[in-house]
């Protein structure tokens, strides 16, 4: 039979981890032979993606009682409607959603999309054939809501990373010597960047030769002018680096020329940088919070405390020990190797035939 498996997105964006899992998903789809697209609303698809990604408003009538619709789910978006409505077989597979007591300090609005968003997908429970999710802590969530037999789905580096080069200039510029710690992500509240600030001060102050790499979109202006603003009252202006949203390329030299990777996020349903810096041999340092000690399972090394003076004393140590850092980087690399095409392709399998009634 025939059949077409679409994947609806609440927002496509070249670098956006989510849009990255769509596209490997749709490649494992297309070779199993099926027909698959990609749609997000209107306004929320980047100007790199319009001839990848159409517009919502012609998924409805692309659809037939035998196809499945896969929604990626992490805010409440006007995509939900079209889920809602759609006369096919359906499938969430979920990102998690930032709690809104992050954003409460510093966005109103973003607020109110976690806290709809949370109570829009208790509302799919009845509509959705299979649930799913990126991680078992994301599925944990979906079952706390009434969600049932959510299987798991797990997010891979994506395979443009091993094809692209990575910038020379950016790899000039920042093999000068120095220590490059790196985190990236959103600019976001629950990522607490307040905390990688005074860790670095920290760090900074026992080597004066090291700088600070934040990289990644700016997802609340209010909070980046608060991140700059602890900036410079730790006077680290000329220490730190923010690039904003950056291409692959320029991403990749920074992962290329990082020493170590530091996270000190609150909340992540995954945290798919976590495997990027990985794949780069970078030693991972992160807060055991949330979904992120799932994702390194006793690999990289994993901070119970908050002590932001602790903290960089830890850096200092790990970095001026050659062997120690080999040691790490192998174990990291051993945890890799669970997040692969293969892994994807079989994890995706065995929720096609759940949804379609097959045995495996």
């Amino acid at each position: 039979m025939n059949r077409s498996i679409h994947q609806l997105l609440p927002s496509a964006r070249m670098g956006d981890a989510i849009t990255q899992y769509a596209l490997e998903l749709q490649k494992i789809i297309r070779l199993k032979g099926w027909d698959s697209r990609l749609f997000a609303p209107d306004g929320e698809i980047g100007k790199e993606l319009l001839k990848t990604v159409q517009s919502q408003k012609t998924l409805p009538e692309s659809l037939a009682s035998t196809d499945l619709l896969i929604y990626h789910y992490s805010i409440a978006s006007p995509a939900t409607d079209v889920y809602r409505h759609a006369l096919c077989r359906k499938m969430i597979c979920y990102h998690n959603i930032t709690p809104a007591v992050f954003f409460l300090p510093f966005s109103d609005s973003h607020a109110f999309l976690a806290r709809q968003g949370r109570e829009e997908l208790k509302q799919l429970i009845p509509i959705t054939d299979l649930a799913t999710a990126v991680s078992h802590f994301n599925a944990n969530e979906l079952m706390d809501m009434g969600f049932k037999s959510v299987e798991v789905i797990p997010l891979i580096i994506p395979s443009d990373y091993r094809n692209t080069k990575p910038d020379s200039a950016i790899l000039n510029e920042m093999n000068d010597g120095k220590k490059n710690i790196l985190f990236v992500g959103r600019m976001a509240p629950n990522k607490r960047f307040e905390d990688l600030l005074q860790v670095f001060y920290y760090f900074h102050a026992g080597n004066s030769s090291s700088r600070l790499i934040l990289a990644g979109p700016v997802e609340i202006e209010k909070y980046h002018v608060q991140v700059k603003d602890w900036i410079q009252k730790l006077e680290l202006t000329e220490h730190v680096l923010i690039t904003g949203r950056i291409i692959l390329p320029k991403l990749i030299a920074h992962y290329q020329t990082a020493h170590a990777f530091l996270c000190l996020s609150e909340h992540e349903g995954f945290c798919l940088p976590l495997l990027e810096a990985m794949a780069y041999s970078i030693p991972v340092f992160a807060l055991e919070r949330a979904g992120v000690p799932e994702t390194l399972e006793k690999t990289g090394v994993l901070i119970k405390k908050l002590d932001h003076a602790l903290i960089a004393e830890l850096l200092r140590t790990v970095l001026d020990q050659p062997e120690l850092i080999r040691e790490i980087v192998e174990n990291q690399k051993k945890r890799l190797e669970k997040f692969n095409q293969t892994v994807l392709s079989a994890r995706l399998s065995h929720c096609l035939n759940i949804v379609f009634g097959q045995p495996d």
